[in-house]
Parts: C-alpha cells; sequence; structure tokens
C-alpha cells in the first residue's frame, strides 16, 4: 500500500510538471526570442563601441574590456526580461538584490584594484605617455614598455622591468621627456685654475659639435 501511494505522488508530481511545462511553452518560446534579440542587440553595441573607441584610443584591452561589459549588460537585461516573462518575478528580485550584496562586497574588497582599473582607463584616453616614451613619476624613471589595466610596465636604464600601479602613474606628477622630442641635460665640467680656459672652450665645444 505504501509503495502504491508513493508510485502515486511521483506519477501526479510529473504530471503537474508536464502540464505546467505544456502552458509555459508559448511564454518560453517568447522569452527564448527576447534573448535572441537581445544577444544580437548586444552584438551590434559591442560593434559600434569598438568603432567609436578605436578613434579615441589605441588601447585594445581598454576597447576590449568596454566592449564586454556593455554585451554583458544587454544580455542581463535580456534574461530579466526574460524570467519575468516566464512569471519567475521573484527570481528577478533575488537575482537583483543577490547583485546588489556582492557589488558591494566586491567594492570593499577590491578597492585597490578598482582604483588602478579605473586609472588605468584615464591614463588610456588622456594618453600622458605612449609606449616607449621616458617618463619620470613618483621618484621612478624609465622607459615605458606596456599599459594595461592595472600596472604601467616601465623598464629602468639599469635594465630592470617596473610594475608601478595606474593609480600611483594618475596621482602623481608625471614628467614624459619623449614628448616634445627634445631635452636638455645640463653636464657640469670641472676645470682647474691653472688650465687654459679658452683651451677648454674650444675643446668642449668641439666636442659637442661632433655629437649627433
Amino acid at each position: 500500500m505504501e509503495i502504491d501511494n508513493t508510485y502515486d505522488l511521483i506519477v501526479g508530481k510529473v504530471e503537474e510538471w508536464l502540464t505546467a511545462t505544456i502552458e509555459m511553452l508559448p511564454n518560453l518560446v517568447v522569452a527564448l526570442l527576447v534573448l535572441l534579440v537581445f544577444y544580437v542587440i548586444a552584438k551590434f553595441i559591442k560593434k559600434m563601441v569598438g568603432k567609436m573607441l578605436s578613434q579615441v584610443t589605441d588601447n585594445k584591452t581598454v576597447t576590449g574590456l568596454a566592449q564586454t561589459i556593455l554585451g554583458v549588460m544587454v544580455i542581463g537585461i535580456g534574461v530579466f526580461i526574460s524570467l519575468s516573462i516566464l512569471n519567475l518575478g521573484g527570481a528577478v528580485t533575488s537575482l537583483l538584490a543577490g547583485a546588489g550584496i556582492i557589488g558591494l562586497a566586491l567594492g570593499f574588497a577590491f578597492q585597490d584594484i578598482a582604483s588602478n582599473f579605473i586609472s588605468g582607463i584615464l591614463l588610456s584616453i588622456r594618453h600622458p605617455f605612449g609606449v616607449g616614451d621616458i617618463i619620470e613619476t613618483n621618484g621612478l624613471f624609465g622607459t615605458v614598455q606596456k599599459l594595461n589595466l592595472r600596472n604601467t610596465i616601465v623598464k629602468t636604464p639599469q635594465g630592470q622591468i617596473m610594475y608601478v600601479p595606474n593609480k600611483v602613474v594618475y596621482e602623481n606628477p608625471l614628467t614624459n621627456y619623449t614628448k616634445n622630442g627634445e631635452r636638455r641635460i645640463d653636464l657640469a665640467c670641472g676645470v682647474s685654475y691653472g688650465d687654459d680656459l679658452e683651451k677648454a672652450r674650444e675643446v668642449a665645444i668641439e666636442t659637442i659639435s661632433e655629437l649627433d
């Protein structure tokens, strides 16, 4: 008798699920169509953003990141609308609440990373220096090798590679020695009291004139 009751309960549940699925089929089709439309819109927006940003910055990392963020946002909107069509309002509310809590927690946990990330984007857009430029910032001096979304990679005259957080570069005074294409170097040369000053002057001018 107990086995029969269990069997009837299982069969009843399966029938309820099948009935609910059949009743939901029209909404399910509409929801899938909505997702497909938003997917196409996301691809179109990513393409347009890529073209627009390519005119502002040559940093492909920033362009790709912006395209990804906008694409995810558009598809996310499509998911929420699809869930609403399926009468899953509770799921939408839970997802929004969860996203808010997670975003707040990540904001506190990765505050420095976010600062470097935003600074990297601003440096890419403002473009105060490029790869190959000689810069000095916060007491650090060298040639820029690469700029990513977290660090500015600089090679010192001694050959060491420095990973400078973008926040440090953005918030401190920056000197770009390559920007103007010219640089003056002051070189102190000592001359003894007994030396021929005119001869020293001629030697200095002759030596300098032989340089590029």
